[in-house]
């Protein structure tokens, strides 16, 4: 089937940015590193309107997963361990919740999303957690899904798994991926987090709607511990050139990165995205797909009889997604400073449809009509979808204790204090860094909502019960997705 001509293509593209607000892009698709359509249509910055170029970086949120799984694969090609290596040979200091499964876990299954931690969890925004604690705190998290059985996605598994760069280079993470992994295929603008960047003139604003309909800019936040899971930055020009490397066996512009049957093990299916699974049904709509599956820091699906590996980046105020079709040598770029849309799964098939020369769809139509379905078929709180495991609220009922009994400095061993106060007459609760507003939901329960819309946008609330554990009162805090915290001194 004939491709759409340039232009026709180009204004496609345009359409689905300018359809959902997105200030600057920057799109490509390649063929064997060869350009077949690239643009970087818009501006870096509502606020300078300085256009987007090839060299502007974007934060590429959990794309950042794929350098990090390339990290540990050239520990891998030098025989520091292998991918079944257990993680307690490798950090004795690893435990989880389930102590039968421990001895279990192994490097695949760090990187692979199969151990079951479940789905994110507050904790991983404004972290004040360093990577060793945040291996320390797999032990209190409790496990959601079935060890080996799907794809239970969340950052706890790719960061333990960079903790080995650290302990067995002497390097930090940060250091060995911009030497090793970047250095060796000679990237210019790929920085383990923002604020390692040496020039941070060429990087775009991050953006989102702050509920006045308009796209705002607003600062870079710190996730530099998460950075292997979901903080790096990159430019079009260096991700054209990193997906083109899996789309080739390791190598581009005579570069090699990797070994190809070490690409391989990275790209080949893992464990399933389950349609009954612990995500919600919505996933598979992101995908014309019959199977969704996640490797070691790729996804795997099939689209047009091939198998695409991708990743999705969502970081504060960006959303970017990079494609490589090994089959064809396609590599596909999509990159956008504006925060949670679906504009990048339209492009994603409307480009990849464009490189392997198959029918075109309306895509923009097909993942507009998934939106509204999704909003539509989802609980609405606040005029807003709740995606995140809908509860149901049950009438006419009061908690057990005034308010001020609720108050009070509520202790995890593994995540620190959440202080809970009541502030004319509201509660306030302060989510291992995260300050909420909770409002009675029924019985015990309450429901806390972020006060910062952009860590709103990821988690529009947080159940919290109180309970009385041992004694009277109010001594308990149960927060399902993290623990139990209790009260640091019996009132």
């Amino acid at each position: 089937m004939a491709r759409l001509s340039p232009d026709a293509l180009d204004a496609r593209v345009r359409e689905i940015l300018d359809a959902y607000k997105v200030p600057g892009a920057a799109v490509s698709v390649l063929v064997d590193g060869k350009p077949l359509y690239r643009a970087s249509p818009g501006v870096m910055s509502v606020r300078s309107a300085k256009p987007v170029t090839d060299s502007a970086t974007f934060d590429i949120g959990s794309v950042s997963k794929t350098f990090n799984a390339a990290a540990v694969a050239l520990l891998v090609e030098v025989g520091r361990f292998g991918w079944d290596t257990r993680a307690i040979d490798l950090l004795p200091e690893f435990r989880l919740s389930d102590p039968t499964l421990t001895p279990h876990v192994t490097v695949r299954d760090l990187l692979g999303q199969a151990v079951g931690f479940g789905e994110d969890n507050i904790t991983n925004y404004n972290s004040r957690f360093s990577r060793d604690e945040i291996v320390r705190q797999c032990r209190f998290l409790p496990l959601r899904a079935r060890f080996r059985q799907e794809c239970a996605y969340q950052q706890y598994g790719p960061v333990v798994a960079s903790t080995l760069v650290d302990k067995l280079t002497g390097r930090s993470w940060e250091d060995f991926v911009e030497d090793r992994v970047c250095g060796a295929l000679a990237l210019k603008e790929t920085y383990a987090t923002y604020f390692r960047m040496r020039d941070r003139s060429i990087a775009c604003d991050p953006h989102m709607d702050l509920g006045d309909g308009r796209m705002s800019a607003f600062p870079h936040r710190n996730f530099d511990a998460l950075a292997p899971a979901g903080a790096m930055v990159s430019s079009q020009r260096d991700m054209e050139v990193w997906f083109t490397a899996f789309a080739c066996g390791g190598m581009a512009g005579g570069k090699r990165l990797l070994k190809p049957e070490t690409v391989e093990a990275l790209l080949e299916p893992g464990v399933p995205v389950r349609r009954d699974g612990i995500h919600p049904q919505r996933w598979y709509s992101r995908y014309e797909a019959n199977f969704v599956t996640y490797g070691m820091g790729w996804y795997a699906h099939d689209f047009a009889g091939r198998r695409i590996n991708e990743h999705t980046g969502a970081l504060e105020g960006f959303l970017v997604m990079g494609c490589a079709v090994p089959q064809d040598k396609i590599a596909v770029v999509i990159l956008t400073n504006q925060h949670q849309s679906s504009s990048v799964h339209a492009l994603r098939y409307l480009l990849l449809s464009h490189g392997l020369g198959v029918e075109q769809k309306d895509w923009d139509a097909r993942y507009r009509a998934v939106s509204g379905s999704a909003r539509r078929g989802a609980r609405m709180i606040d005029g807003q979808p709740y995606f995140w495991r809908p509860l149901d609220r049950q009438e006419g009922t009061k908690p057990s204790w005034p308010l001020e009994r609720l108050a009070g400095d509520f202790v995890h061993e593994g995540f620190g204090s959440v202080p809970v106060r009541v502030v004319d007459g509201k509660l306030h609760i302060d989510v291992v860094g995260n300050p909420c507003v909770a409002e009675h939901w029924h019985h015990d329960l309450f429901r806390a909502v972020p006060d910062d819309p952009a860590i709103r946008s990821y988690h529009q609330q947080i159940f919290c019960r109180f309970e009385t554990g041992h004694g009277i009162g109010p001594n308990v805090l149960d927060i399902p997705t993290i623990g139990q915290f209790a009260r640091s001194s019996a009132r």
